[in-house]
């Protein structure tokens, strides 16, 4: 509940704030960010959007093709990163859970920049 405060404050339109989260838990880092960094001894690894660090080529599952068609998302890692071998290493279920949540915030992050993109048009064209 406090995790679900924090962030809809932070992402309230009036006052938008950045908060970075260290969690432990995949899970919790999946459901409450709009993008994951990977740390590696001490470095930087990844940073992206967690479902393009789970699967290769992720824009294919934007396609109007894909959508229509109303196939299912992998639930399984495909991509080879550090936080998709983390993924693999839970049991299929929280695996499967985890590629759910990215691909909904996914198409969710994705559907909001074309919304804006639009909008952007028209006011240009006026």
């Amino acid at each position: 509940m406090v995790l679900r405060n924090l962030f809809k404050q932070a992402s309230a339109e009036e006052h938008p704030a950045t908060v970075m989260m260290i969690a432990h838990r995949l899970v919790t880092a999946v459901k409450y960010s709009e993008k994951i960094l990977v740390m590696d001894k001490g470095s930087v690894a990844e940073y992206d959007h967690s479902f393009p660090l789970l699967v290769e080529n992720p824009s294919q599952y934007l396609e109007p093709s894909f959508v229509e068609s109303k196939a299912e998302a992998p639930t399984s890692p495909t991509a080879n990163t550090l936080f998709s071998s983390m993924v693999r290493a839970m049991t299929k279920r929280q695996q499967a859970k985890i590629m759910r949540m990215a691909y909904d915030q996914y198409v969710k992050m994705n559907k909001q920049s074309n919304k804006i993109s639009a909008d952007d048009e028209l006011l240009l064209i006026k």
